[in-house]
């Protein structure tokens, strides 16, 4: 009994330690974001070469959070360009570290208005990687994709097809792009009870109305981006 209250205590304490650590790291991300916005820090925000379109005015600094932060909640209103201020910050990491990404998406939203985009902002679209069809189809794709890392290093999958196959994906990824994230809004949901098996250095979530009842969304949301929040 006591071996085991000493091993408990030894997890206790290395789970206070990781809070503790992401809380000081959160903090000095923070204060890097204030010496940014009142001028005194810059950050190289030049466009990688596989972005082939100019970002607005405001969106570089939406990519400057979202690459700081590393867990970051993109409230935009629709029209702000969400999905393109995702590509080139996916494409600004890809430049610097073979990072691996992956969007979680509706199936409606595969096609338009992410490979729609991926076509008209990037130069990476034969490495793209849908998972969508049926069973077989889908065991045959997500075979590629793992025979093949190097080649296709972004996915793109439907919600259902990550509750239906989540045992055969990859837990582990660089970025994890959440579309209209509000799905995962209800932790007690299968849905947000499998996002939360997947892990990523970098988690986006999208959304225009993070609150769709309560600001109790917000829980539910911040818990599949960043559990120690």
């Amino acid at each position: 009994a006591s071996d085991v209250y000493k091993r408990q205590i030894g997890e206790d304490i290395y789970i206070q330690q990781s809070i503790l650590n992401d809380y000081v790291a959160f903090k000095e991300k923070v204060a890097t974001l204030k010496e940014i916005k009142n001028g005194t820090k810059q950050i190289n925000l030049t466009k990688p070469n596989t972005f082939t379109s100019e970002l607005f005015p405001f969106q570089p600094s939406v990519v400057t959070q979202m690459l700081l932060m590393h867990k970051y909640l993109l409230a935009l209103e629709v029209g702000l360009g969400k999905t393109v201020i995702c590509l080139f910050a996916l494409a600004k990491l890809r430049e610097v570290t073979p990072i691996k990404g992956l969007i979680v998406c509706e199936a409606n939203q595969i096609h338009k208005p992410w490979l729609e985009n991926i076509k008209d902002h990037t130069t990476f679209g034969k490495e793209v990687l849908v998972i969508e069809g049926d069973a077989e189809q889908r065991k045959q794709l997500i075979e590629k994709g793992l025979k093949d890392q190097d080649k296709y290093w972004f996915w793109i999958v439907g919600y259902d097809v990550m509750r239906i196959e989540k045992n055969k994906l990859p837990k582990d990824w660089g970025v994890i792009i959440y579309d209209e994230i509000t799905k995962a809004k209800n932790i007690s949901t299968k849905t947000s009870e499998v996002l939360r098996e997947f892990h990523a250095e970098y988690i986006w979530g999208l959304s225009a109305t993070p609150i769709v009842n309560t600001i109790y969304d917000l829980y539910g949301i911040y818990k599949l981006i960043n559990p120690y929040l």
